[in-house]
């Protein structure tokens, strides 16, 4: 997990260092807390679901959301294989692999659409 952690802090230095408040407000109220982000920037933990993690990525201009909850799941499930929210990781990487593959469109996994409940 800590390449996983490592990576995300990389792409929130190479988006410009958004501050916390900044990344909150950009996400919208609820879904990314300033005090999480700053938790997920200082590398002492991850976001706390795919959601979360992709409200992160697309703030820091990330692209190929697909790959990233994809590492994110390979990350989790080696060092958490039986821990609850791994599951919403692996359960958020088959439906956008379902959702691209119905479309055959590769945009998608720039627009996921994720219910983790």
């Amino acid at each position: 997990m800590a390449d996983f952690s490592r990576t995300l802090r990389d792409q929130h230095v190479w988006a410009g260092c958004p501050t916390p408040g900044e990344m909150q407000r950009m996400a919208g109220p609820g879904v990314l807390p300033s005090s999480t982000t700053r938790r997920i920037i200082q590398g002492h933990i991850l976001p706390v679901d795919p959601a979360q993690a992709i409200a992160f990525l697309t703030i820091c201009h990330a692209r190929d959301l697909l790959s990233w909850i994809e590492a994110g799941r390979r990350a989790l499930e080696k060092d958490r294989p039986h821990d609850v929210g791994t599951y919403a990781w692996v359960k958020a990487h088959k439906s956008m692999l379902a959702r691209q593959a119905e479309s055959d469109d590769t945009a998608l996994a720039d627009a996921p659409e994720i219910n983790v409940a």
